[in-house]
């Protein structure tokens, strides 16, 4: 595959028509059902007829025809109850010589990116994986040529398949996803290296002691950054260890073992293993004052920066509903306030889900979802603060939510392109928000 536009050589220059169905004309002979197609050369001077029989015919004109004001004229002639369709018409000009860039399709997001001010500069992202991944070359294409930087759905899951056991890691998956960001020029996103849902069988019925858990979790934590030194780029190295009511999330064998110094641990063991990488502590709702999360999350960043513990970023997960949406005043401000605290700010898993009781897709939820969209994108943009805006993929053919849970389950389509590939109207509006930052002095 290959990224869109290409240079295009002063030899690919010329007219191709195909013209159904016609009689015998100046130009060569016809199939059964009168379809040919034809190609004039760089010079104007040869024409060549193709015939879907595979036969073709070459025809030398005396004079070329650009010297006519670079015109084409051609003559055909047709039986009475005959027809003539022209499917495809080409621009053809006089060769220059020069090679030109040919824009096949709008600029895409990653490129708008990289026209941001210096001050607003951001990666645009999108986890990825899943079947898609490995199966449909579309998924592939939109991921690379979108977004400049991804990051696991699941990869580097313990239980998902990177620890089958304590003395085992399987980093098949893993490998082959930071290959591909490395291949096609993106930025990694790891992790989560520690998360109280992510554990696997092996660790939980363990009955491991304090010093045990320890030891585990610091030799994960050195095994995989440790692996992808200078491969990945940021890593989300403790997920949700605050729940939504502001205290640390229960059922938690991290916490409930070793206690909240878990987080420190883990922050100063990857810091350790990789002294380049961004590390980034995530949660799923921080992202305004609204919830007793974020405030926690204040304070736990504060500590944690006056104790002097490694900790270069906070995400905001960003799982919203088009019937309850933040506004982009409440984001721009909590952002902000954890900017003071001297962290940045990733967006992480950005999704807009579409249930608002009613059934279907109507264009007035896609209408309301691409504001979502919109609005969080110029929140991130006019921080100063955030340095990713990520989606948790982009396809609805990929996305999380598991419909049949939804009383609505048709309604489900959170993302940014629909299961076929096509942008919806969020896609365009993204578009539009980047193209706006970047004409910006």
């Amino acid at each position: 595959m290959r990224p869109p536009g290409r240079p295009v050589k002063p030899s690919d220059l010329g007219l191709k028509r195909r013209l159904c169905p016609l009689e015998p004309g100046k130009l060569g002979t016809s199939n059964t059902q009168g379809e040919f197609s034809i190609k004039i050369d760089k010079n104007g001077q040869t024409v060549v007829v193709f015939l879907p029989n595979g036969e073709t015919r070459t025809f030398s004109l005396q004079d070329p025809f650009y010297q006519v004001k670079d015109t084409v004229g051609i003559l055909v002639q047709t039986g009475p109850i005959s027809e003539l369709h022209i499917s495809r018409l080409s621009v053809s000009q006089a060769p220059t010589g020069e090679y030109r860039e040919v824009e096949q399709q709008p600029e895409p997001l990653r490129s708008l990116v990289g026209r941001l001010p210096e001050d607003k500069r951001i990666t645009i992202g999108a986890a990825s994986g899943g079947v898609s991944f490995l199966t449909d070359p579309r998924y592939e294409e939109i991921l690379y040529r979108e977004f400049d930087l991804t990051m696991p759905t699941g990869e580097f899951m313990w239980s998902w398949l990177l620890r089958p056991s304590r003395d085992r890691f399987d980093f098949i998956a893993t490998d082959m996803l930071v290959e591909f960001a490395k291949e096609h020029g993106m930025r990694e996103r790891g992790g989560a290296l520690v998360y109280y849902l992510d554990i696997p069988t092996w660790l939980r019925d363990g009955n491991f002691s304090r010093e045990e858990l320890i030891n585990i979790m610091t030799e994960h934590i050195q095994t995989v950054v440790g692996r992808y030194k200078d491969q990945v780029d940021e890593w989300i190295v403790v997920n949700e260890a605050i729940g939504w009511d502001g205290n640390f999330t229960g059922n938690n064998p991290w916490y409930d073992v070793i206690g909240p110094e878990y987080i420190e641990i883990a922050l100063q063991t990857a810091r350790e293993a990789d002294p380049d990488a961004v590390l980034i502590l995530n949660f799923d709702k921080d992202h305004t004052s609204e919830y007793q999360q974020a405030n926690a999350v204040y304070n736990l960043l504060a500590q944690l920066q006056a104790e002097g513990v490694p900790v270069d970023g906070v995400g905001m997960q960003m799982h919203l509903f088009i019937n309850h949406p933040p506004t982009k005043d409440d984001i721009l401000l909590n952002m902000r306030r954890f900017g003071e605290l001297g962290v940045k700010v990733y967006i992480t898993e950005l999704d807009v889900s579409l249930y608002d009781g009613q059934p279907g897709v109507t264009e007035e939820q896609l209408a309301i979802q691409a504001q979502v969209y919109k609005d969080v994108l110029e929140a991130c943009l006019e921080s100063g603060v955030c340095k990713s805006y990520t989606l948790w993929n982009f396809t609805d053919a990929e996305a999380w939510i598991d419909r049949g849970g939804h009383p609505d389950g048709e309604g489900e389509a959170p993302l940014i392109f629909d299961e076929d590939y096509n942008p919806k109207p969020a896609y365009f509006a993204i578009r539009d928000a980047l193209r706006a930052a970047a004409s910006q002095p």
